[in-house]
């Protein structure tokens, strides 16, 4: 006997989708391995630090003055380590090279994993094929997102340098707000661009180009809401430092990035609600 396929056309069809979906389980999921992303990026950056600065003592002081302020209870021995890493930057960036493959790989196929769940879609076969999809998606994706994250907080880097060198800025960027506008701008395109080949070409059945644009314009906003106010709260860390101590960054950090992954899992449910429409 063939079930009758789940319907949500009523006016809470959308809101009983995202309950029959279990959402905040699946952004979860994705909260973890994402997280899991970082540990070798962090072996990634660690090691591109150690080609630019461990040749400075001057530089290399600085650094180790940063990692005592934003780990003010870590022992010396931790900073002497994380000090060491920088130092063996050859072997600690290819093992961290190559894990972040590994796990960024992993994410993506949890990615495609939540999107074809709230899609209804059929899973693809075929590993390898799906691997050097996944590994090239990494690559775009993850340009986008770093061009996203850095013009974010371009705009402030970009003031500072008159100052350092000499540069004159053209006027509608020595205005605050208009120079934060131009900045806030470029990063929301190029979260639009991260999220549309997101929406657009990983699920197993693609959606349409104008459901992938619609969604893609909604979550960028969002994302990027999130984005600024993880930057307010660095701002102005030191006021809440009574409350989580040196972890208050930590906190916002973990809920910004399970933030990030339920908007998008809601994202798939959007394109599965615009789809159904057609």
């Amino acid at each position: 006997m063939s079930r009758k396929p789940r319907s949500f056309g009523k006016p809470m069809g959308f809101y009983n989708k995202l309950k029959t979906d279990h959402i905040f389980f699946l952004a979860s999921g994705l909260a973890f391995n994402l997280l899991i992303c970082f540990i070798p990026l962090l072996l990634v950056i660690l090691s591109i630090l150690g080609f630019f600065l461990y040749s400075s003592q001057e530089i290399l002081g600085y650094v180790q003055t940063y990692v005592e302020k934003m780990l003010p209870n870590a022992s010396p021995r931790m900073t002497a380590n994380i000090l060491n890493v920088i130092k063996d930057r050859k072997w600690v960036g290819l093992i961290g090279f190559l894990g972040l493959l590994w796990a960024a790989t992993r994410l993506f196929s949890s990615v495609r994993t939540v999107l074809d769940k709230t899609m209804e879609a059929p899973m693809r076969h075929g590993y390898l094929k799906e691997k050097l999809y996944d590994l090239i998606m990494v690559f775009i994706t993850g340009l986008f997102f770093l061009i996203s994250i850095v013009l974010t907080n371009l705009i402030d880097l970009i003031k500072t340098l008159p100052d350092r060198i000499g540069i004159h800025l053209p006027e509608f960027l020595q205005i605050p707000w208009g120079g934060r506008l131009v900045g806030l701008g470029i990063g929301y395109l190029f979260s639009l661009l991260m999220f549309f080949i997101l929406f657009r070409f990983l699920p197993s059945r693609r959606p349409g180009n104008r459901t992938a644009l619609i969604t893609s314009l909604l979550i960028a906003g969002l994302w990027d809401m999130a984005k600024y106010f993880f930057r307010l709260y660095v701002d102005i860390i030191n006021n809440f430092t009574a409350v989580y101590g040196s972890l208050g960054l930590l906190v916002v950090f973990m809920f910004w990035i399970y933030y990030s992954c339920l908007i998008f899992v809601v994202g798939g449910e959007v394109i599965w609600s615009l789809e159904k429409r057609k």
